[in-house]
């Protein structure tokens, strides 16, 4: 490492300058850092720091220019370091290359929009940061905001949209073919996933094919570690099992030399050399696109600013969800316009271990000083009812940006809630499945972990419900499992870890001990009656549903941030009515049905007063007038409860007081009349005391 200040560095290259008291700072010697710089730094620095109106453009930019760093390893070092560098190497190549658009002849018309949405769309340049709840029209937004582009005439080619997955990506492109008659254009606009927009740079530019499987990564692995310490042999799975998520957490999160150290002293040797064992092999997988896409686009100039240069406008949607990688991927690649568009919504951040973290919302807001903030706030898909109560739950974390949130629509919607033992949720369940069959409505059950929609599927099928292909698939073993009864169920539950189908025979052995009867399995259904979606909330997220029931796991300590965003996205999947069937009733559960006025019930009471709701009608209208009209009386009454409790109690105190005052009395005559007794047996003996 070399500290120099800026002037002495250039005069030693030759070049004089007036204006500069910046200092230099470099993680590597000053050798290595000329042989990366070359002569580029020079005309760039020398131009932006001659010329005033450089620097202005700059500092409006909010550029970080207190310090410069370069390293041969970019992805791990001072990121707010590096890109002072690629901002001003950007702009010094792009800003020959400002271009004025003419608007469209004919322009798109664009769908109606509420005030914020119109504001999000005519946002044209700058960094705009766009906060979308649920159902608030996010996709809608975008593709407007895509439709305003091509109106003033930005080419299709110079806008990119990514999305998160690939039901987001061809969601977009099929809503903008709708709204684009001709559709000439459509196949111009780049919209695609992170992972295929990764793999077009990598099939346009490299030779490389992703087909490393985990036995070369062990064996790489194993190498490394032989080489360093000669005592890992092959039995040693475990040790390389951890080596392996250690290594895709550092590349997922971008963790600089001194995180890595933190979580495994020394470790960064051996990821050094990870990395460059790959590279010499050209084995990657495909969990390294983007950290491998990244890093060329980092270490190969004409690959950044052409891609820099192509690419005006970056649109990105779910942002909440993306990690560290993805994050600096759209950071560089929208250099030096900035003009970055993404949308999310932090209360449904869920992807925690894929890397995403609030923290990467928040420091994007800062690392922007011009950024624009824009709130969408109007929930066009659920009822009044469904967002209020989904916004008391999600209001509970701490870690999140306060938003207001209302319902466009004015009609109250159901809320329904089964707390009670298994038995008592599959029946109501049942019940929920029947009545939105027969009433032929979208609906989902969504399930926490994939166990639970396992179980789910296997009760419903034996229902005759059909859940999926994999339960599907397993009715062809139904003869054989009921002539083998129970002889193959307890083998196959005693050793279940062995086989691929494991989930499933412990699903059917969950259920027969519930319900308690061969009868159930016996009748296994030859006819199914309908079809019936069961899922988890992570794969159902983006998803929207008139009715939704949630197979809630309860949670020994509900105190996860994170957890409470999960039954969020549950609850707001729903557009009409919800159904939330739990074991018993936590702090979830209490957030999402009870307003802070209702702190003083007990988990008994709120219970019985849930329980009691069970018909979707008399529900709504026990909530509505729950919190409309008898919160006083409500509150009144659990005092008074209180008080009589309490006047009970004190009198009954005050009963047994006067019972040990009679005997405290009591013995206090005994007392006296002992003393007395006792004085006239001394007296009588001495006769000198007698008169």
């Amino acid at each position: 490492m070399f500290e120099v200040s800026f002037k002495e560095f250039l005069e030693k290259r030759t070049i004089s300058l007036e204006y500069s008291s910046y200092r230099l700072i470099c993680d590597i010697d000053e050798a290595t850092f000329v042989k990366h710089i070359g002569i580029l730094f020079e005309e760039l620095y020398y131009v932006l720091f001659f010329y005033e109106k450089e620097i202005e453009v700059v500092g409006d930019s909010g550029l970080i220019d207190d310090y410069f760093s370069i390293s041969p390893l970019y992805l791990h070092t001072n990121p707010e370091a590096i890109d002072s560098f690629l901002y001003l190497e950007a702009w010094y190549f792009l800003k020959s290359f400002q271009t004025k658009w003419l608007p469209r002849e004919h322009p798109y018309e664009l769908e109606p929009l509420n005030p914020e949405q119109m504001l999000a769309v005519r946002s044209t340049n700058g960094v705009v940061w766009v906060s979308a709840p649920a159902g608030s029209g996010k996709t809608k937004t975008l593709i407007n905001r895509v439709l305003s582009l091509l109106n003033q005439g930005v080419p299709a080619n110079r806008i990119l949209v990514l999305a998160y997955n690939t039901k987001a990506a061809v969601e977009l492109t099929e809503r903008l073919r709708l709204k684009m008659a001709d559709g000439s254009e459509l196949g111009d606009v780049v919209i695609r996933t992170f992972h295929s927009f990764g793999n077009e740079i990598l099939l346009r530019y490299t030779n490389l094919v992703l087909d490393l499987d985990q036995d070369e990564e062990k064996a790489i692995l194993y190498e490394i570690l032989n080489e360093k310490h000669r005592k890992v042999n092959r039995q040693s799975d475990e040790l390389i099992t951890t080596f392996t998520e250690w290594i895709q957490k550092i590349k997922e999160n971008l963790l600089s030399k001194q995180e890595i150290e933190k979580l495994a002293p020394k470790f960064w040797d051996v990821f050094m050399m990870y990395l460059e064992k790959q590279q010499l092999r050209s084995t990657y997988g495909y969990e390294d696109m983007l950290y491998l896409v990244l890093s060329m686009i980092l270490e190969n100039k004409g690959l950044r600013l052409m891609l820099q240069s192509q690419y005006e406008y970056v649109l990105v949607d779910e942002f909440q969800d993306l990690n560290p990688v993805q994050l600096r991927l759209i950071q560089v690649l929208s250099m030096p316009r900035q003009n970055l568009f993404v949308v999310g919504d932090d209360d449904q951040m869920i992807y925690s271990f894929r890397g995403s973290s609030n923290e990467n919302t928040f420091s994007f807001m800062k690392r922007y000083s011009l950024i624009k903030r824009i709130s969408l706030c109007i929930n066009y898909r659920s009822y009044e009812n469904l967002v209020r109560h989904a916004s008391w739950l999600i209001s509970h974390n701490l870690h999140r940006i306060e938003k207001k949130i209302e319902s466009y629509s004015d009609v109250s919607g159901t809320i329904t809630i089964c707390v009670g033992k298994v038995r008592q949720q599959l029946d109501a369940i049942l019940n929920f499945v029947r009545e939105c069959v027969q009433a032929n409505v979208d609906f989902v059950i969504l399930c926490r972990y994939q166990e639970d929609v396992l179980f789910l599927q296997a009760f419903l099928l034996f229902h005759g419900y059909e859940t999926g292909y994999s339960i599907r698939k397993f009715c062809k073993v139904r003869s054989i499992f009921l002539e083998n009864y129970p002889t193959s169920f307890e083998k196959t539950v005693r050793f279940h870890h062995i086989s691929g189908i494991d989930m499933v025979w412990f699903s059917l052995f969950k259920i027969y001990s519930v319900l308690e009867t061969k009868e159930l399995l016996e009748g296994f259904p030859r006819k199914l009656l309908g079809r019936v979606f069961v899922t988890t909330v992570h794969k159902t997220k983006g998803n929207e549903f008139d009715r939704v029931c949630y197979y809630y796991r309860n949670h020994t300590s509900c105190t996860s941030e994170e957890e409470r965003r999960i039954f969020y996205v549950a609850a707001t999947r729903a557009k009409e009515s919800f159904l939330l069937c739990s074991l018993q009733v936590d702090s979830f559960v209490r957030e999402y049905a009870l307003n802070e006025n209702y702190r003083l019930m007990s988990n008994r009471m709120l219970a019985r007063k849930i329980l009691e709701t069970n018909q979707s009608l008399e529900n709504s209208r026990f909530w509505a007038s729950l919190y409309q009209k008898d919160v006083v009386g409500i509150q009144e009454k659990i005092k008074y409860q209180i008080n009589e409790e309490k006047e009970l109690y004190l009198a009954g105190r005050c009963r047994e007081i006067e019972q040990l005052q009679k005997h405290i009395l009591e013995l206090s005559k005994q007392l006296s009349s002992l003393k007395e007794e006792q004085l006239f047996r001394r007296t009588f003996k001495n006769p000198k005391n007698m008169i």
